[in-house]
């Protein structure tokens, strides 16, 4: 069934229109009138599911980014419900536009952040529709614990996870994501030369990506180096952790930097004991 789903779905590909699309009819549509961006063909809601369902080839991501965020000649669709664009933000993520997926929250949600007589999510975008206080409204905070934080489980229960991070327009996270297994809590300062990553483990197998730019390395305090992986289109220094306990990462492009944060953490270690 998920072959077939996949082989039938890619039907739907317009080149023309470097999208997922299928003819407008009175028959198969919800609402028959004009969209905002003058077309029925193509809709973000249902390209971005096929982005999170693992039906769209790499070699497509650029237009579904094109999609999502606009060109210089053509506007970004949205059509998607305050419901939906959880799943436009997720595709942004998983395709590694992190800061595309950022920038898009705050054009569609920053009116209904700055609404400072308002402290939970209205049911759609217009503030007069529907009541203030949906769940469904918060896809944003879910991505950005997901993805920018990058914590998330990998077994059952958190029985093992990861740390991942896509920090987009941060310059530091500092967060704590509750978990089964109890807090796990991650912050990230980028440096002028790199970053400074400090992980708070409750327990079981973790593997810590540490984000770096070419040329970067990275110390640790404790963990097993499993080498430079790649995903969302970045690069990753992995450790391997076991155990609660706090788990301390610098990456750097310059010696000085590495040394010192050698000696940081054996100084650390000496005084906690571990040394």
């Amino acid at each position: 069934r998920l072959v077939s789903i996949e082989q039938n779905f890619e039907k739907f590909w317009n080149e023309e229109l470097q999208a997922y699309a299928t003819n407008w009819n009175t028959t198969d549509w919800y609402s028959p009138k004009e969209l905002e961006n003058g077309t029925h063909l193509v809709d973000e809601r249902v390209n971005a599911l096929a982005v999170v369902f693992g039906l769209v080839p790499e070699n497509r991501y650029n237009a579904m980014r094109n999609l999502f965020m606009g060109t210089e000649t053509t506007p970004a669709y949205e059509n998607a419900s305050i419901y939906m664009e959880k799943y436009v933000i997720q595709a942004l993520y998983l395709m590694g536009y992190d800061t595309d997926a950022m920038n898009r929250m705050e054009k569609r949600m920053m009116e209904m952040v700055n609404t400072s007589t308002d402290s939970t999510l209205w049911e759609q975008w217009d503030r007069a529709s529907g009541t203030k206080n949906h769940g469904w409204s918060g896809g944003s905070m879910i991505a950005m614990s997901r993805y920018a934080a990058g914590v998330e489980p990998t077994g059952a229960g958190y029985s093992s996870w990861h740390v991942v991070p896509q920090m987009g327009n941060f310059e530091s996270i500092n967060t704590r994501v509750p978990s089964e297994i109890g807090n796990i809590d991650v912050t990230i300062h980028k440096t002028a030369n790199g970053l400074n990553m400090t992980v708070v483990s409750p327990g079981n197998n973790a593997e810590i990506w540490v984000p770096i730019e070419l040329g970067q390395q990275v110390v640790a305090s404790r963990g097993e180096y499993k080498g430079i992986q790649q995903v969302h289109q970045k690069n990753y220094a992995v450790f391997e952790v076991s155990g609660a306990g706090t788990y301390s990462f610098t990456a750097s492009q310059t010696n000085k930097d590495i040394l010192d944060a050698v000696i940081t953490y054996a100084e650390n270690a000496k005084a906690s004991g571990e040394y």
